[in-house]
């Protein structure tokens, strides 16, 4: 078989021709398929396709037909001048076009299904990168070819006392770092770790600097490694990144080693002296007291470990100084060799820095303790830095409240939190906060992902974020406690309202009563007086006789009208029959006075209350009747009563237009009357209940159901009808 090279020498060489020819041998090659399968593709509508830049190529497709019928042909003829007979090249053309088709597009699919997973794969990266970045306690700071610097992590601005805006831009040769050798010598910004980098465009190691810190107003001691950053293809490089350690408390140490070690004889501290092959030469009084079988172990005791390793460190460092930690019998000690080159020996001096040992495992286990109470937490809590105005971590409830994941809300602002409305508020207290002029609110709206709010009681605590000051805010969704207060103070207006009303309503019962009296039985009494002295001045007995029997009318009208009075005030019914005879009565004269039908039904059995339960029922029924008379339309009315094993149960039915039983009963119903609401609350104080199932058009069905008393409580205000006739 021919090669790419030999088939496109066949082919014509017309530079586009060629561009075409070339650009299927990169195809065929990709692919392994031969030159005249990659044509007949072609020719099927799938134009293959490359392109790329710096060297670089990629394949690819494009459907469409050729660009002429005479070239399309022409390559046909050229690729294969000795066809098989029309039917069969034609069906081996096809097949031959399928199965190029299908290799391309499995090609293409696997590259797409790969390119995904590197970018989901990428994306995982970056992030696992961002949070190492953000808190890894080294500093890390990058600069730009010219030195300045782009970014910096939170570690990097605590150690250098410095936030990122005043950091961006900064270079080396800022006289403002004012940075200085171990000697105290000047530090020139030229020969920095970082500018070193970027000259040399090689890593630069283990350099200690002193910075100054304008936040503490001291000089920080660092320790800085530098490494640049080429581009392939770069000769110098395009960044450099700095990382550091704060060494401040370290170079204290030494300091105050030094300053012993010059007396080391009443120096409290251990001080040895030894030689590069480990063997002792001096010890203090102190070392001699702190391990006192040092001297007979020799290389084997525990601060003599791994002494091959440090002697080969000590030839190769400048300066010659090991520093490590050691734990003997339960103490710990910063140990710190020096190779003094001209003394031929190495001073070991040891620091007792038990108690720091152990107040960082304190603050380790305070660091658990808090993490454990943080992520467990029942209530919503985050760090916000309150100089950035950044949240710095969140737990899991937060999450669940709001919706955001740790990730999304540590790149949060507060605007996201709060509606626009409340966001001059929300600022305000915060800087209230800061200034301890005040405490944040309790209820702070806040907004979920979705869009949907919720009140938020806060519980804030200023805290610090190593030198920058912070908040931790607890909060907790009261949401249904501010609805619960809502519907209390609903239900105090409409208490306040109710009580107007009955005051009102307590007045027109009087003058309701007062009018009665004067209508009807005042006139009558009048009436007959004036007939009594009409009478008195006839002679006629048959006239006598004819005033006698209108004065017996109008007193019998009287008695009448007086007893109507009286039983709306207080029926006597109740107190000398009992409550199931005071509910026929009241039917009876409901019917007689409306034409209403009424029927009613008792189980016959008995029904103890006490007489304060059975005066709210009865009037709990009467009102409940009194509205299927006012507005009910109804035709029959019925009042059915019962009792179960704990309560005494009567249902009011009536055959009327129905209503609104929720907003009849509902504390919300400013406009609506107060009767049934009255009703309710009155049993509901008694320990019973007041349920209305209506509709309208469908008649309405009021249940009353109060409960039963102990036969001892009933004793005293028991009638027999309630105990015995009732039934």
């Amino acid at each position: 078989m021919a090669t790419g090279l030999e088939r496109r020498r066949r082919l014509p060489v017309a530079k586009k021709d060629a561009r075409k020819n070339a650009r299927k041998d990169l195809l065929c090659d990709a692919l392994s398929v031969s030159l005249t399968d990659a044509i007949s593709l072609e020719d099927g509508g799938v134009g293959v396709y490359a392109a790329g830049s710096g060297g670089k190529r990629t394949l690819g497709m494009a459907r469409g037909k050729p660009s002429s019928k005479a070239e399309s042909a022409g390559r046909k003829s050229a690729t294969a001048p000795q066809a098989p007979p029309k039917s069969h090249a034609a069906g081996k053309k096809r097949r031959g076009k399928t199965a190029a088709a299908a290799h391309l597009r499995q090609a293409v699919g696997r590259n797409i299904t790969e390119r995904k997973r590197a970018e989901a794969a990428l994306r995982e990266s970056e992030e696992k990168y961002r949070i190492l970045f953000q808190t890894m306690a080294q500093g890390v700071v990058y600069q730009s070819a010219d030195g300045k610097i782009l970014s910096a992590n939170p570690a990097a601005g605590r150690i250098l006392g410095l936030t990122l805006d005043e950091m961006q831009g900064r270079t080396s040769i800022d006289p403002r770092w004012r940075a200085i050798h171990e000697d105290g010598s000047d530090f020139p910004g030229q020969t920095h770790p970082a500018m070193v980098a970027l000259q040399t465009g090689r890593e630069v190691r283990d350099v200690v600097m002193g910075i100054y810190n304008p936040r503490t107003e001291s000089q920080v001691w660092i320790n800085v490694n530098a490494v640049p950053r080429i581009e392939p293809g770069d000769d110098k490089p395009c960044q450099v990144y700095t990382t550091f350690d704060d060494i401040t408390g370290r170079k204290r140490a030494e300091e105050e080693t030094r300053r012993f070690a010059a007396f080391p004889v009443e120096n409290p501290s251990p001080i040895l002296a030894l030689s590069l092959e480990g063997q002792l030469l001096f010890a203090n009084p102190a070392a001699v007291r702190t391990f006192p079988t040092l001297s007979a172990e020799g290389l084997r005791h525990c601060i003599m470990a791994d002494w091959p390793s440090v002697a080969d460190a000590l030839r190769r460092r400048s300066p010659p100084i090991v520093r490590r930690e050691v734990k003997v019998d339960g103490a710990w000690y910063l140990q710190v060799f020096f190779h003094a080159a001209e003394l031929d020996r190495v001073l070991v001096y040891l620091i007792d820095i038990t108690e720091r040992k152990q107040a960082e495992e304190s603050l380790r286990e305070s660091e658990t303790k808090f993490r454990t109470v943080f992520d467990g937490a029942a209530d919503g809590m985050f760090v916000l830095d309150l100089e950035s105005r950044k949240f710095v971590i969140s737990n899991a409830a937060c999450s669940r409240m709001l919706g955001f994941t740790p990730e999304e809300f540590r790149n949060l602002s507060i605007s996201d939190l709060h509606l626009p409305e409340d966001l001059p508020l929300v600022s305000e207290q915060i800087g209230m906060f800061m200034k301890g002029e005040a405490g944040l609110r309790k209820d702070v709206r806040f907004k979920r992902r979705d869009g949907s709010t919720f009140f938020a009681d806060l519980n804030p605590v200023l805290i610090s974020l190593g030198g920058r000051r912070g908040i931790l805010v607890a909060f907790r969704d009261i949401t249904e406690h501010k609805q619960a207060e809502e519907r209390v103070k609903a239900y105090q207006r409409r208490l306040r309202s109710l009580g107007a009303k009955l005051a009102v309503a307590e007045e027109q019962e009087r003058r309701r009563i007062a009018a009665g009296l004067h209508d009807n039985v005042v006139q009558a009494l009048v009436l007959a007086k004036m007939k009594l002295e009409r009478l008195a001045a006839r002679k006629s007995a048959a006239r006598i006789s004819q005033a006698i029997l209108e004065i017996r009318g109008l007193v019998d009208q009287s008695v009448h009208d007086t007893r109507s009075l009286l039983f709306d005030l207080s029926p006597v019914a109740l107190y000398e029959l009992g409550f199931e005879p005071a509910v026929e009565s009241l039917l009876e004269r409901i019917q007689t006075a409306h034409r209403l039908a009424t029927r009613f039904r008792t189980d016959n059995r008995p029904k103890p209350v006490t007489s304060d339960v059975r005066v709210v029922l009865f009037r709990g029924v009467r009102e409940v009747l009194q509205n299927v008379v006012k507005h009910a339309q109804a035709r029959s009315v019925g009042v059915s009563v019962g009792r179960d094993s704990e309560t005494v149960l009567v249902e009011v039915q009536d055959d009327g237009v129905g209503f609104d039983a929720h907003k009849a009963l509902s504390i919300h119903d400013a406009g609506g009357g107060f009767g049934l609401f009255d009703v309710r609350e009155r049993l509901d104080y008694l320990g019973g209940s007041l349920t209305i199932q209506s509709e309208p058009g469908k008649g309405t069905t009021a249940t009353l159901r109060v409960p039963l008393a102990p036969e001892k409580a009933c004793l005293g205000g028991m009638s027999h009808g309630d105990s015995s006739a009732s039934g």
